[in-house]
């Protein structure tokens, strides 16, 4: 489907995935057409985002620095056509930005409460049940330190311990492609060394 000449589509760049050997899995499989925005609150965007999932019929919508607390959760109300619901974990610090997660009904999630990371990372974590396959949404505030950097590898390593079937995204606040910026390389080389696939290999800054 062809969505180039959406004034919406202009605000997402597509990330094409690398041939990987796929992962065997006896159950039922899905093919899901997914999104992420940090969208540096979710107020006065809310009809957009509604308009999004409307045009572009995602099945997930990843959202980062929502910044709405308790009170404030009919903005993601508004954001939600009738066929979709959320998932969020609201402001909870002053550095806190929150997150959310904007899915279709049909999908049957489960969310991860176990996970909680160490402070100042935030995520919101769930499954879908019937694939058993994960998703992690991550944020951490910049800038990144050698002991937020070192808070993160081994809450990595204990998430993919535990669920090797994980889609992890999310705004690391990292930038990937510049080797000399700490810690890109770094983090590749944590990659590697959990066998996970990193699948934007470009710049998403314009």
């Amino acid at each position: 489907m062809d969505h180039t000449s959406s004034p919406y589509s202009r605000q997402l760049t597509p990330i094409p995935c690398q041939s990987t050997k796929p992962i065997p899995i006896p159950i039922q499989t899905y093919q899901l057409h997914t999104g992420l925005l940090n969208v540096r609150s979710i107020k006065r965007k809310d009809h957009l985002i509604h308009d999004l999932l409307t045009e572009l019929h995602f099945d997930l919508l990843f959202l980062t620095e929502t910044r709405i607390k308790d009170s404030e959760l009919s903005y993601l109300s508004t954001a939600c056509p009738p066929t979709y619901s959320y998932l969020y974990k609201n402001r909870t610090t002053q550095r806190g930005e929150g997150l959310a997660f904007i899915y279709k009904k049909y999908l049957k999630l489960s969310a991860i409460t176990n996970l909680e990371p160490p402070y100042p990372i935030e995520s919101l974590c769930f499954s879908i049940v019937s694939a058993k396959t994960q998703f992690c949404l991550y944020y951490i505030p910049p800038p990144i330190s050698l002991s937020k950097f070192s808070l993160l590898s081994d809450y990595l390593a204990n998430i993919t311990s535990k669920f090797p079937h994980t889609l992890i995204l999310g705004d690391f606040n990292i930038h990937f492609n510049n080797p000399s910026h700490y810690p890109s390389s770094e983090f590749n080389q944590l990659l590697i060394d959990l066998s996970l696939t990193q699948h934007v290999t470009y710049s998403l800054l314009s």
